[in-house]
């Protein structure tokens, strides 16, 4: 008797697949630079002396870096609840919950390595949004 070997829809699926339409322009590979200084700025500022005129002044920056970082992610073909949206968003996401920790610790009083680590972090996550 002959098995006869069953395809999966699954894998049918995944060999239909066409490649998306790319996320990113090459306009905005890159942090705008000035804005990117800005930051380094506001970080070796807060970093210094935590202050909650330094914060606001940080998280401004931090805002902006953000609505840089998502106006090079307009798809031309893609749905709304796409993986690489999800991503983008995921991304975002720790973004803010890395803010907040900054701020926690900032307006705690603490100076030095907490606060240095936790900037550390904010801006390896910033420039994963530009990748």
């Amino acid at each position: 008797m002959r098995v006869r070997a069953r395809r999966s829809s699954w894998t049918a699926a995944s060999a239909a697949r066409l490649p998306g339409p790319t996320l990113r322009s090459e306009a905005t590979a890159s942090p705008p630079p000035a804005l990117w200084a800005r930051y380094a700025e506001h970080e070796q500022a807060l970093a210094d002396l935590p202050t909650a005129d330094r914060l606001a002044a940080l998280k401004a920056v931090v805002r902006a870096l953000v609505q840089a970082a998502m106006s090079g992610r307009a798809p031309e073909s893609e749905p709304v609840l796409s993986r690489g949206s999800f991503r983008v968003m995921v991304r975002v996401a720790a973004v803010e919950r890395e803010m907040g920790g900054v701020t926690l610790q900032a307006l705690a009083g603490k100076t030095g390595v907490e606060v240095l680590r936790r900037l550390d972090h904010l801006r390896g996550l910033l420039l994963d949004l530009f990748c």
